[in-house]
């Protein structure tokens, strides 16, 4: 099995506007920033599973860096504040404990199938 990780990374095109991707209905989206553990532990999970997904690196010296990480606060319903933020599809799922939990409960599956993402168990 193959594992396909995308990478971007964000760099300000405009001062004044979000300038992220937007989580897609077909993929699981990990953004996150540099030198964060548990955004690095959240990637590894996600590769020893055999995962496939796309990374939105954030940089915290960008100009946009404040409006990007508040749109992504935003899409949470406000309830989640510290990277990473891993939206499966459009849906949000939370940080790295999170998707742990999910996957070990395989809510993380659901979430996947509903959104045509194949996952393997693996117990």
């Amino acid at each position: 099995m193959f594992i396909i990780m995308k990478y971007i990374r964000i760099t300000c095109i405009n001062n004044n506007k979000m300038n992220i991707p937007v989580p897609s209905s077909t993929i699981i989206t990990v953004y996150s920033r540099p030198f964060c553990p548990n955004c690095e532990k959240c990637k590894v999970f996600l590769k020893d599973k055999h995962i496939s997904f796309t990374e939105v690196m954030l940089d915290v010296d960008d100009a946009s860096y404040i409006i990007n990480r508040d749109f992504l606060i935003e899409k949470t319903g406000n309830k989640h504040k510290t990277y990473p933020f891993v939206f499966v599809g459009d849906a949000f799922l939370g940080g790295y404990n999170e998707i742990v939990n999910a996957y070990a409960t395989l809510k993380l599956h659901d979430l996947c199938a509903k959104a045509g993402i194949t996952i393997d168990h693996d117990f």
